[in-house]
């Protein structure tokens, strides 16, 4: 009886060993991937954040909108200096195979203190958090390039009858009002109307918030063989990504 209990606290001591291996490792590699990610923010470099993280994280932002949280953050909070050592809680998980660590809890800035949170896998950031009452309105203006692109993009494709590949840009709250065969009628209609697209000018960006949602509105004209025409779009920023939520083609 003595041997098994003694076999048995052996084992006891063996997984407290173990279980207090893990979280070691998991407080140590969550603070160094606090680090690592706030060091490449630290940067200004879109690219060097978007470097950093998972594919399928980096495809669910816009780079013109990371730009303005870096610069806001660099602006506001300035340099990172560490995390607190007594609001602090790193956690570690294996899934598929894959080791995971998520990091949370108080870090300390240049400028003050942010609730932030960081999970990464595989030595890619699959999610990331920054709270503070310095950064409620980061988001106050974007570069409306990108979402140019994305305007002509779409009309091209209206215009040359692939509303398909039209209607897939929209967001959908957009697709909800208007399904692909309304879309189609309604290009239908303007193609008509214009003849031929041979040039798309863009004319005004206005950002504003709407309804507490930054909003990104773009003017343009649409140049046909037949006749000119007036464009608008509108993309909101629920996130970090811009939505297509609307648009006008050939409405005065």
């Amino acid at each position: 009886m003595k041997t098994i209990l003694a076999i048995l606290g052996v084992v006891f001591l063996v997984i407290i060993a173990g279980l207090a291996g893990i979280l070691l490792w998991a407080g140590g590699s969550g603070k160094a991937e606090v680090k690592r990610f706030f060091d490449a923010v630290a940067t200004g470099d879109t690219k060097a954040v978007t470097a950093i993280l998972a594919p399928q994280v980096a495809a669910d932002l816009d780079e013109p909108v990371l730009a303005v949280w870096i610069a806001a953050l660099n602006a506001r909070l300035g340099a990172y200096q560490g995390l607190s050592a007594t609001d602090f809680h790193a956690r570690a998980a294996v899934e598929g195979g894959v080791r995971q660590v998520e990091c949370e809890g108080t870090a300390r800035f240049e400028k003050g203190e942010a609730k932030v949170r960081v999970t990464s896998a595989g030595g890619k950031v699959i999610g990331f958090s920054v709270k503070s009452d310095k950064l409620m309105d980061w988001f106050d203006r974007v570069d409306g390039a990108l979402y140019r692109e994305r305007a002509k993009a779409f009309i091209d494709a209206a215009f040359a009858d692939r509303e398909e590949h039209a209607f897939a840009m929209m967001a959908p709250e957009l697709k909800a009002v208007m399904p692909l065969e309304k879309l189609k009628e309604r290009m239908a209609a303007v193609r008509e109307r214009t003849g031929t697209l041979r040039a798309m000018r863009f004319a005004d960006d206005a950002f504003a918030r709407e309804e507490d949602v930054p909003t990104l509105r773009l003017t343009a004209t649409v140049e046909g063989e037949k006749a000119t025409v007036p464009a608008t779009f509108k993309f909101q920023f629920p996130a970090m990504k811009g939505a297509l939520l609307g648009f006008r083609v050939g409405e005065e």
